[in-house]
């Protein structure tokens, strides 16, 4: 008995041993303090500047960080125009130093009017239209001079939405601020019947329409001028479509299925194919409206884009 207990001492000595050697051997790369950087508008409103008063209108927004090690913040504005004929336009705005965080407790806020922006391009409130978006980049330069956003060593970016991959964000890229019409809180929302009248069929389960056609849905409100509800899509259940009102046009942006063939591109639609219009100053008639639009904008599954047209129906 007093053998084998020696014997299992000297094989845990060894053991002991070797992993201290081993440890000895080991060097880690020493860690380095990340950037958080959120530029987030102080509310939605504030977000929003309303064309039928941008004499009176204006925005704020905010820049949070944890850091103290931040050499300069540089905040370009740019102005991207509803007109596909006009360019977007980018100037500087601000920068922002450490010292201007330390004042403000981690936060460093902005507050422009309509005039002032517009002014910034070289425009008057005049010049803008409905649909326009005015918003915000930042680029953060730290101390031992990392820049964020940039190209990491792996070649993708070194900024993520989320750290943790959730609903929160640890570095902003931009923020933009739309010039848009309000619309009434209860204008196109409720219960409606959804047709699809023209377009493709299910390419993948024999249906004669990509959406279960017709099919109930409910619109809610998405934002201040946006409207949401989920349909039935290629049989799958819970599939997003998004409506804006912009100033006399409805416009749909872009806008995800959650849908793809081996990971990408993604099936996606959107993109107004044509004039939709409705009434910016009578909002007693929202019974129907009909939509035409392309669907799968990316060319998702080796399947080509196609126009398609459909219509709402209150119940």
């Amino acid at each position: 008995m007093k053998n084998i207990f020696l014997k299992y001492t000297l094989i845990f000595s060894a053991l002991v041993l070797i992993f201290t050697g081993c440890e000895d051997s080991l060097r880690y790369p020493d860690f380095q303090e990340g950037v958080t950087m959120r530029m987030q508008f102080d509310s939605e409103p504030e977000s929003f500047l309303d064309f039928t008063n941008l004499e009176n209108e204006d925005i704020s927004f905010t820049l949070y960080t944890i850091n103290s090690d931040i050499e300069s913040v540089e905040l370009t504005a740019f102005i991207d125009y509803i007109d596909p004929a006009k360019q977007t336009e980018e100037v500087e705005f601000a920068t922002v130093t450490q010292a201007q965080f330390d004042a403000g407790n981690g936060q460093v806020s902005f507050r422009r009017t309509a005039a002032e922006l517009a002014a910034l391009f070289g425009l008057t409130i005049e010049d803008l239209s409905g649909g326009d978006v005015i918003g915000f980049t930042n680029v953060t330069t730290m101390n031992d001079g990392r820049v964020y956003p940039s190209t990491s060593a792996q070649g993708g970016p070194n900024v993520e939405p989320s750290i943790t991959q959730g609903a929160g964000s640890s570095f902003t890229v931009e923020i933009g601020a739309l010039v848009g019409c309000p619309i009434p809180a209860d204008y196109f929302t409720g219960n409606y019947t959804f047709e699809q009248l023209s377009g493709p069929a299910d390419y993948f389960f024999g249906g004669p329409t990509l959406w279960s056609s017709p099919q109930s849905v409910t619109l809610s409100v998405g934002g201040l001028i946006r409207r949401t509800f989920s349909g039935t899509f290629l049989t799958f259940t819970d599939r997003p479509f998004v409506i804006d009102f912009i100033c006399g046009n409805v416009v749909l942006p872009q806008t995800a299925s959650g849908l793809a063939c081996g990971g990408a591109p993604p099936w996606t639609y959107g993109l107004e194919q044509e004039e939709i219009l409705y009434d910016a100053e009578d909002f007693s008639d929202d019974d129907e409206v009909t939509l035409s639009f392309l669907d799968n904008i990316q060319g998702a599954c080796g399947l080509p884009t196609a126009p398609i047209t459909v219509k709402l129906t209150k119940d």
